[in-house]
């Protein structure tokens, strides 16, 4: 496993970390979107609400991963994985 790998997956254990010393949301910011699909795969089974905060210039955006994992089917958000 590369270390950009392990760091991607490393947020998981971060997120769920914030989650159990009471925090109730979380900010993941990162210039590409490929840490997306890995947050959107969790995000269910994380008890925050999760931000995605992603893009420079005219292209930054920040994405709800939380409400988005929500209003989609929890196979749906598995599988893209």
């Amino acid at each position: 496993m590369s270390d950009k790998e392990e760091t991607d997956t490393g947020i998981v254990l971060y997120l769920n970390y914030a989650a159990k010393l009471g925090f109730k949301s979380d900010v993941v910011r990162t210039p590409g979107m490929d840490i997306f699909l890995i947050l959107l795969h969790h995000a269910h089974s994380i008890p925050l609400t999760i931000y995605l905060d992603t893009g420079t210039g005219k292209h930054h955006q920040i994405v709800n991963v939380s409400e988005l994992t929500e209003s989609k089917r929890p196979d749906y958000c598995t599988t893209i994985l």
